[in-house]
């Protein structure tokens, strides 16, 4: 590095120490949480479709006892309370698995996610028997 080189490398990094006291300690103030956003209008006639989904990764993250006893019932008993609540409301969820266990352990609820199915509010996606990664 030539003469001049190392006149600006030191030179920048003065600088650099100088901005880094001056702003040590300062803290901004609090800024209020911004509005919400509007609500945007489509102009064009388009319509955006949005299909809720479980990613229930029991190869990972969960293990089997809790996925069977807590993840799968209030994934069934949560989406079902929505198709109650909002008429136009779908699901999509996978894993060949996850429904041997739902129809194993949860009977009941097991006949709730068929009666979905079949009306087109429950769309079983997906050819795994789990959830993966790839």
């Amino acid at each position: 590095m030539n003469r001049r080189g190392r006149f600006l490398s030191v030179i920048a990094a003065v600088w650099l120490v100088v901005m880094l006291v001056a702003v040590q300690g300062q803290q901004p103030a609090p800024q209020p949480a911004p509005p919400p956003p509007a609500p945007i209008e489509l102009t064009r006639g388009l319509t955006l479709f949005v299909v809720p989904y479980a990613h229930l990764d029991t190869e990972w993250r969960w293990d089997y006892p809790t996925t069977i006893r807590e993840y799968l019932p209030k994934t069934i008993r949560d989406n079902v309370a929505l198709f109650e609540k909002y008429p136009h409301y779908i699901f999509n969820f996978s894993g060949a698995n996850r429904y041997r266990m739902i129809k194993e352990y949860y009977p009941a609820d097991f006949e709730k996610v068929r009666k979905a199915v079949a009306a087109g509010r429950w769309f079983p996606a997906g050819s795994s028997m789990e959830e993966n990664d790839v």
